[in-house]
């Protein structure tokens, strides 16, 4: 805490729970941090920003159509576009994804050099039994919403 006090700091906390979390990490009012340091804090939930006397708050949207396809190409064909033949079955699976970048990712990885045979089957599987991993990080998103 003295150290603290003596020099700017960025902080970062992230994934925080609880406003009362936040108070003991940075003290009351900031008071365990110099003037002019920067506290980040990502959370699923506003109330903790809000009681926590935030000054700032930034929501992050969902990424948009394009994002989204780069992001899982990225991951699926180690490239920031499609591999030809796999345009529509890719944005079927960016669809499925509905923006969530880690969905996003773990769904390309798992779907990385298969055929365009096993996409469409993977795809239509998923549509009735949801992968595991990618079931995890929705109920993880969904958990958190009021």
């Amino acid at each position: 805490m003295r150290r603290l006090r003596c020099m700017k700091a960025v902080v970062v906390l992230d994934s925080l729970n609880s406003s009362k979390l936040l108070e003991n990490l940075i003290g009351v009012g900031r008071g365990w941090l110099r003037g002019g340091s920067t506290v980040i804090v990502t959370t699923r939930n506003k109330d903790v920003l809000i009681s926590g006397g935030v000054d700032e708050i930034y929501e992050v949207q969902k990424m948009n159509f394009q994002n989204s396809l780069r992001l899982f190409s990225l991951n699926a064909f180690n490239k920031p576009q499609a591999k030809q033949g796999y345009e529509e079955v890719s944005k079927r699976a960016v669809v499925y994804a509905k923006g969530i970048p880690l969905v996003l990712k773990v769904l390309g990885s798992f779907l990385h050099s298969k055929s365009k045979e096993e996409w469409d089957s993977a795809l239509a599987k998923l549509m009735e039994v949801p992968n595991a991993e990618i079931q995890r990080v929705l109920r993880l998103s969904y958990d958190e919403l009021d």
